[in-house]
């Protein structure tokens, strides 16, 4: 009855004993997974030294969506790589945000990463591909679709950040749930029961 997971890491304390195991689970089960790096407003929180301990400990094809606007107790958004727009966030814990350009000292990292986003995301599929060394580039859409398949075919492993407590991040991580998680139909069994059913 699921279709993918969601894993929260923790930005100060990383990979943990219980996280193994729920990837272990995703693993029996071939589920697609995202991880969410939480606790981003803590003291010492690192997404990127928690990003290394996901590739290390559960998987190497962990790829960064989004990076953090601000640090520690100056967290306050993230940055959307696929769509290349900021969200900033008032920090009551009501979850309003604003929609804005990419902060200007994010620019460069912000350009860097949607680089290697890109790339991972092209040599996933044979078309994309093909259409990336043609033009250099991928569209927008063409990224989300390309992503999509990716995380669906577990080629790829979403890594997003935020901070549950401060509602900071959490409406993204649901619209790329969304957007970018498998259908049920999606699933093997279900295409096999499609199939089946068809052939009637």
């Amino acid at each position: 009855v699921v279709d993918a997971a969601l894993i929260l890491v923790s930005a100060v304390d990383g990979v943990k004993v219980q996280t193994g195991k729920v990837w272990g689970y995703a693993e029996e089960y071939g589920l697609p997974v995202f991880f969410f790096v939480n606790r981003m407003d803590r003291e010492r929180a690192d997404l990127f030294r928690a990003l290394e301990d996901i590739r290390k400990s559960l998987h190497p094809a962990a790829i960064v969506v989004q990076i953090p606007i601000g640090a520690e107790a100056r967290f306050r958004g993230v940055v959307d790589l696929v769509a290349m727009k900021a969200y900033t966030y008032q920090t009551d814990g009501s979850g309003k945000f604003k929609e804005e350009e990419v902060p200007s000292e994010l620019k460069v990292r912000a350009a860097e990463l949607q680089h290697a986003l890109v790339e991972a995301v092209a040599e996933s599929d044979d078309a994309l591909l093909e259409q990336y060394l043609a033009s250099g580039s991928l569209t927008t859409e063409d990224l989300r679709q390309g992503l999509r398949r990716a995380i669906a075919g577990r080629r790829l492993f979403p890594v997003l950040c935020g901070s549950a407590t401060k509602n900071i991040g959490v409406h993204p991580l649901l619209d790329l749930f969304v957007e970018c998680g498998p259908s049920p139909l999606d699933r093997p069994a279900a295409q096999s029961l499609v199939a089946e059913k068809v052939s009637q």
